[in-house]
């Protein structure tokens, strides 16, 4: 959603701000440190609105980066090899992806 144009967010809000509207469902995905640390962003200005209607039931999910041993495992599943197969491989795509799994998972395609 961090690229989404104005008007496709105002529309967002639009459906989230109608009372005709009783069943929807948003599922939506951002990257929070495009978004979360730039009060002028739209999307942030979106989401601090629908965090302030009360009618509506806005549940957030944050993802966190793996660290280093989740690498490790998610390396070793992948590959189905040992953990200590993989261990210095893994290390390289941390360091790499900062323990971003999209990142990781282009990293093993």
């Amino acid at each position: 959603l961090q690229w989404a144009d104005e008007r496709s967010i105002k529309m967002l809000s639009d459906i989230l701000a109608d009372p005709t509207v009783k069943h929807f469902l948003l599922l939506g995905s951002y990257r929070s440190n495009e978004v979360d640390d730039h009060p002028d962003h739209v999307l942030k200005q979106a989401i601090d609105q629908w965090d302030k209607q009360s009618s509506k039931h806005i549940y957030k999910i944050p993802l966190k980066d793996l660290t280093k041993s989740e690498t490790i495992e998610y390396v070793a599943t992948t590959l189905r090899l040992d953990d200590s197969k993989v261990e210095s491989l893994a290390d390289l795509i941390h360091q790499k992806t900062k323990g971003n799994l999209f990142f990781m998972m282009k990293s093993l395609e």
